[in-house]
């Protein structure tokens, strides 16, 4: 009977560490993507933080796109080869920045954005430069572009 329960405790532990395997890489899916034709530049946006280094990338953003009261922001980071852009999963938040003028207006929801993704040694590599593309309730794209230092 203890080697019946050693063996199952060996089968979950595998498949444990399998689902954890399968999630940082569903998570960390890196590949080379086109953006979205856009229908202009954002007018309000800007980078918080914003640190790209061979191995990960973090980027912590706000947009806030003039006129549009319910928008989708997504970070995009351009591949040092020039294949495309990666893009980066995040998770919005609503921003502690926000003037009195802004919330009175009703003119934004869930403005700020972290975006993080792990880059594995055998996958592309990015440059510095980022694109925000933010997309209104009418289905218009809107864009921003930002080279990290």
């Amino acid at each position: 009977m203890v080697k019946l329960i050693d063996k199952v405790f060996l089968a979950f532990s595998f498949i444990a560490l399998l689902f954890v395997v399968i999630m940082f890489h569903t998570w960390n899916r890196v590949e080379a993507v086109q953006l979205p034709a856009t229908a202009g530049k954002l007018s309000s946006w800007g980078v918080d933080s914003c640190d790209i280094k061979n191995s990960y990338i973090y980027i912590s953003a706000w947009s806030f796109p003039e006129g549009v009261r319910k928008f989708d922001n997504t970070l995009y980071a351009k591949t040092s080869d020039g294949a495309g852009y990666l893009k980066l999963k995040g998770q919005v938040y609503r921003r502690n920045q926000e003037t009195n003028e802004m919330k009175s207006a009703g003119e934004f929801d869930n403005s700020g954005l972290v975006s993080a993704i792990r880059i594995l040694p055998w996958e592309k590599t990015t440059s510095k430069e980022i694109v925000m593309i933010s997309q209104a309730s009418d289905g218009k794209f809107y864009r921003g572009d930002y080279a990290c230092k």
